[in-house]
């Protein structure tokens, strides 16, 4: 039931987003040609269907690892993307770091891991978990690193800003619908 409720919210949301958006930034007169182009255009929206995956898994994996870890451990833990990122845009956009920046990631992990350690050194955490959250915080930084390599070979249109507006404010609408417990 409140699965369905969500939905139907969400639903609102997303055609409300889409109609305030029409209404006051599109003038009235250009309506048709502007539905055109984003059509013309559709075949696009589906190489951004690979972060939209690939952000559904990484909500999934957040409850999930909620289970596992504790909020304050989570949130040091789910940090090791910044690590990710580090790897993917090295490898995405062929920018290497140079030894400050691997340095600071080095000192992160290490300071993961000494959070997943009890006084005697001994890991507290099993594996698998570390492997969620590690695969988690991948999911992250891979969507983020692939919609970048996406926006940057794409034609910056007119069609493409709206596209994009649109998605921002989508996702922005879904945020506060989760904060708001919906």
């Amino acid at each position: 039931m409140q699965a369905r409720t969500q939905a139907r919210s969400l639903a609102y949301h997303v055609a409300h987003g889409l109609v305030s958006y029409s209404v006051y930034s599109i003038p009235v007169t250009q309506w048709g040609r502007e539905a055109s182009n984003i059509l013309g255009q559709f075949s696009m929206g589906v190489y951004f269907a690979v972060p939209a995956f690939v952000y559904t898994m990484y909500n999934s994996l957040f409850f999930l690892n909620l289970v596992f870890f504790d909020p304050v451990s989570y949130r040091v833990l789910i940090n090791i993307r910044i690590v990710w990122s580090g790897l993917l845009y090295q490898f995405f956009f062929n920018q290497r770091l140079g030894l400050k920046k691997w340095s600071a990631l080095g000192l992160l992990t290490l300071g993961c891991a000494v959070n997943q350690m009890s006084p005697e050194f001994k890991l507290v955490t099993s594996p698998l978990y570390l492997a969620a959250i590690g695969f988690q915080a991948f999911t992250s930084s891979f969507g983020g690193a692939y919609s970048e390599v996406l926006l940057k070979k794409v034609r910056h249109g007119t069609t493409m800003a709206i596209i994009l507006s649109l998605a921002l404010a989508l996702a922005y609408r879904c945020r506060r619908m989760r904060r708001a417990g919906l």
